[in-house]
């Protein structure tokens, strides 16, 4: 019984590191991407007649962009989180009104 506890363990141990290098490798081509798609809009502003100076040209390290991803994908699950809570307190408040207006149905006041 331990042997297979510690097996599963072991294939667990094996899959979350896999997960993990797939993250931070998807996490690394996507702040790639961004990086990129930042100096091509900048570049496509340049050619632009009548550009704006007020944008700048930044340097932003690798570690720094991923950072700034992985804060906006946790503050977007926050806020998914939030909707999901409210759609269930807006469920549970119409569930609620709807069994107060059958009980004021049956106060009517007339006896069948």
């Amino acid at each position: 019984m331990a042997q297979t506890v510690f097996l599963q363990t072991q294939i667990l141990d094996k899959d979350i590191d896999s997960y993990e290098r797939v993250l931070e490798s998807f996490s690394y081509r996507l702040s790639q991407e961004s990086k990129e798609y930042n100096e091509n809009l900048l570049h496509s502003l340049d050619r632009l007649p009548g550009k704006s100076k007020t944008i700048k040209k930044t340097s932003v390290p690798v570690q720094e962009s991923t950072k700034k991803w992985r804060n906006i994908c946790d503050t977007q699950e926050q806020i998914t989180m939030l909707l999901y809570e409210n759609g269930l307190l807006v469920d549970q408040l119409d569930h609620l009104s709807m069994i107060d207006r059958l009980d004021d149905i049956g106060d009517t006041g007339y006896e069948l």
